[in-house]
């Protein structure tokens, strides 16, 4: 037997993990072979599966509750871009409250004949202009209906767009490094005949279509040069028939002023919706009350939060269980220890961080509370350089600020 291939990444093993060939094991779902495993392969498949738990064993995505203003209000922004008068929406809320997921569902509920397009920007390292050249591609390829983009294919989308032929060769050899490259003169006017190919494209796309759907989710992540583009496109693409959708970590995040967006302000689920979501990812289950109350305190309205709690008591302590008769709750079950899969979620939040991994390991030191010229004294920054990474900590929701140069952890982790 194979073991678990600890030297793939994070994508691939999960992705192995839910195509293995699996069968029930107790309550969880583990792959063939689960007992040839070695003690730490087990706990890496442990550890993917259990934020997954409920989406590979129930649904391929969490359920959607709720949100019934926020949909309202954009599909009004979508009509309105129809009608050639560019919308952007931006999606402000904490980590985990659900602002993708709205993205996501908004776009699956539209007509198939809707071009849309969404990107999640990541806190790695990130190439200049990457977010656009995924977009771009995404767009060519569902123009010419092909499963992806390649440099021969230019000649048949110069064919259907001949008014493009020269944006399309900028895109082509400037975005995407395909071609002759021109031996660059002007850094300056190299960036700028980009920015305009860039702008001309989507202004021609879009008017070819119905309405052109763009989402950037966690936009409070993008990369200096991104942004510089993004403003430009924003800017200078204010009658076409575009709808712009951004989400935001909420207070981290200002984005533009040449611009007016339409803001709406995800709210944590209601005790009630926390309950409907339960319910949808558990149909006929007998789980009390007091259950249902101690989860949403201890979730405190987040989805994520919720779905984390829930997929921790079906793995790691296998206290919600199935039969044929529907969902159970053993009674040794004690929700107030806090689970494991949500310190593992925060954990991994502060590993990607890794750049800015020292400040928070000298200010863990410091306490619950720290000083900036504290932090000052003990980081090898400068104070400009440090303020910068506390303000991408605060971006992330690991710290706030709680006076002037005062600021504490956002979480007692």
């Amino acid at each position: 037997m194979e073991h678990f291939p600890v030297e793939l990444s994070p994508y691939e093993q999960k992705n192995m993990c839910i195509e293995f060939n699996a069968h029930q094991l107790g309550e969880a779902v583990f792959p063939a072979g689960w007992v040839d495993f070695t003690n730490e392969h087990q706990q890496i498949f442990r550890t993917l599966i259990a934020s997954q738990a409920l989406r590979i064993d129930f649904n391929k995505e969490a359920p959607f509750i709720g949100r019934s203003k926020e949909l309202k209000i954009l599909h009004q922004c979508l009509e309105k871009a129809q009608k050639s008068q560019s919308q952007y929406i931006m999606l402000q809320g904490e980590i985990g409250i659900g602002k993708n997921r709205l993205i996501q569902f908004f776009f699956q509920q539209l007509p198939p004949n809707y071009t849309r397009t969404s990107i999640q920007v990541g806190t790695g390292i990130q190439f200049p202009y990457w977010i656009f050249k995924e977009i771009l591609k995404d767009l060519m390829v569902q123009f010419l209906k092909t499963d992806s983009l390649k440099e021969t294919d230019f000649t048949a989308l110069v064919v259907q767009m001949p008014e493009m032929a020269l944006s399309l060769e900028i895109l082509k050899r400037d975005l995407l490094g395909w071609g002759i490259q021109e031996r660059i003169t002007d850094p300056l006017q190299e960036k700028e005949r980009l920015f305009v190919a860039i702008k001309e494209f989507l202004i021609y796309f879009a008017a070819r279509l119905d309405v052109l759907l763009l989402g950037i989710l966690s936009i409070d992540q993008i990369e200096k040069n991104s942004m510089e583009l993004l403003q430009f496109l924003l800017t200078n693409i204010q009658d076409s028939k575009i709808l712009w959708i951004f989400s935001y970590v909420k207070d981290s995040f200002n984005l533009f002023n040449s611009v007016e967006c339409e803001i709406l302000a995800i709210a944590r689920f209601s005790e009630n919706e926390n309950q409907q979501f339960v319910e949808a990812l558990f149909p006929d289950n007998d789980f009390p009350a007091h259950f249902s109350q101690a989860l949403f305190k201890q979730s405190k309205g987040l989805p994520l939060f919720t779905q984390e709690i829930l997929s921790n008591l079906v793995l790691q302590q296998q206290s919600i269980f199935q039969d044929s008769r529907g969902w159970h709750i053993r009674s040794t079950l004690d929700l107030a220890t806090f689970p494991t899969s949500i310190e593992r979620l925060i954990r991994h939040q502060l590993e990607s961080l890794e750049e800015i991994r020292l400040i928070l390991e000298i200010a863990s030191v410091i306490g619950q509370e720290f000083d900036f010229h504290l932090l000052a004294l003990l980081a090898p920054y400068s104070e400009i350089q440090l303020d910068q990474q506390i303000n991408k900590l605060i971006g992330q929701r690991i710290i706030k600020e709680k006076n002037i140069d005062l600021f504490e952890f956002d979480h007692p982790l």
